[in-house]
């Protein structure tokens, strides 16, 4: 009766005993005794395999991947398993323990499940599973949810060793790994891949839109040839589209504007002082020119494609390059330390944007700590070099600043327009899909 069994510590034995002669019931024993013995030996050798991958990988002392000469296997790593599993059947309740154990397997298998969708959607180019699970997405999802539900069914404390795991990783990986470890993340790249591909197909639809109003900023008495040539691609050429009149800057600049309501300023940063031209409306996109466009245009610059916010830089580069009959040279910077994922994902998403440009182009990506005398040897032949500014009411950072006046050649500085009600969440995500350089060398690049 389950009264009986309830609590019971060997219930296989105590049903047989109603069953089988005692001998029986001693040799069902002495299994369940050697059972036990493997599975133990089983988890351990299982588990001392956490530190031993933790240590290959950079997350834990190297001391750990060391393997025994003659057996092969991670000696330091299981001596480690082994004592830390003692001093937890010493000091804590089974009862409990089978309830940590329990939550911990539950976590790793929702991981292993969360994993298996980075993996998936990420297209990593190293990743090339033998065997693929069917029903995805559907069985992973499945199967974390499933696990997460099953470990609230534990009880408080069992909830509260996991939480502990993972509170516990975090520190430890900031404390220790964040510097060590191989950064190559499968989820980051799977959300740096959805991110391009979004921004392909904005990138795919601007070069196909309508020509835009645009309002070219007047300096002084006359109007700048150079501005003209760079705003005239983006208005266009159809009937019915028009560049707007010139609006002379200076007092009532933003009545003017407003009053024309154009979807792209141009001025140049020649004319006037660069911060000043942060007064420049925020809710529309801009164009800034440093220095005045060369007689021949042969090459641009599209200085740090992969970025969130590069729609419109690209396709001004696209459209300026068409007008021009010049080519179009991608270029990227990333840190020494950048992983080759980074490094493929973002020479394919130079090739997919060559299959979208209506003129010729080359892809650059350089792994570099010296971020300024990367872009200078980028731009060595080119004749312009175009940057994007990150959307808000601010134009001007230091970096752009130095890349403006580091440059030998003409800087065209786009900004989009800021957008109205940006969530949290975007912002996290554009985190992950803009790839940055070294924190030495900027606080925003795109």
């Amino acid at each position: 009766p389950p009264e009986i069994l309830r609590g019971d510590l060997t219930p296989l034995a105590t049903a047989g005993a109603q069953i089988f002669t005692p001998w029986v019931v001693t040799a069902i024993a002495m299994v369940g005794v050697l059972a036990l013995a493997s599975m133990a030996n089983a988890g351990l050798l299982a588990s001392s395999r956490y530190p031993f991958a933790m240590a290959r990988r950079g997350l834990a002392p190297s001391i750990f991947a060391r393997v025994g000469t003659r057996s092969g296997v991670p000696v330091l790593s299981l001596v480690l398993t082994g004592v830390l599993l003692l001093v937890l059947v010493a000091f804590v309740p089974v009862f409990e323990l089978a309830k940590l154990a329990s939550a911990f397997q539950l976590l790793m298998f929702a991981m292993i499940n969360l994993a298996q969708i980075a993996f998936r959607s990420s297209k990593l180019w190293w990743y090339r599973p033998k065997f693929h699970a069917p029903g995805y997405p559907f069985v992973p999802v499945a199967g974390l949810v499933a696990c997460l539900v099953l470990i609230t069914q534990l009880g408080l404390q069992a909830i509260l060793g996991a939480v502990g795991i993972i509170v516990g990783g975090v520190i430890w990986y900031q404390i220790y790994g964040r510097s060590r470890a191989i950064k190559e993340s499968a989820f980051r790249e799977s959300v740096r891949q959805q991110g391009m591909a979004r921004l392909l197909e904005l990138t795919a639809e601007a070069l196909n839109e309508d020509a835009r109003r645009v309002a070219v900023i007047a300096a002084g008495q006359g109007v700048d040839s150079s501005l003209l040539r760079v705003g005239r691609p983006l208005a266009g050429s159809e009937p019915g589209s028009e560049l707007v009149d010139f609006l002379e800057a200076g007092p009532g600049l933003g009545e003017k504007l407003d009053r024309y309501s154009p979807d792209l300023v141009v001025a140049s940063v020649v004319e006037h002082d660069a911060r000043s031209l942060d007064q420049l409306p925020h809710d529309r996109d801009v164009v800034l020119l440093s220095g005045r466009v060369p007689g021949e245009i042969d090459r641009i610059a599209v200085l740090g494609s992969g970025g969130p916010f590069d729609v419109l830089k690209i396709c001004l580069a696209a459209k300026l390059a068409e007008q021009e009959g010049a080519s179009i040279r991608f270029v990227h910077v990333l840190d020494t330390n950048a992983s080759r994922a980074q490094v493929r994902s973002l020479e394919k998403f130079h090739s997919e944007l060559a299959e979208l440009v209506p003129v010729p182009s080359e892809s650059m990506v350089i792994e570099s700590d010296d971020l300024m005398a990367a872009l200078r040897e980028a731009v060595d032949d080119a004749d312009l070099a175009i940057i994007g500014a990150p959307p808000g009411r601010h134009l001007f950072t230091d970096l752009i600043d130095r890349i403006i006046h580091d440059l030998a050649i003409p800087v065209l500085v786009v900004r989009v327009a800021e957008e109205e009600g940006r969530t949290t969440l975007r912002g996290f995500l554009d985190r992950f899909t803009t790839t940055r350089v070294s924190p030495r060398d900027a606080t925003h690049h795109d």
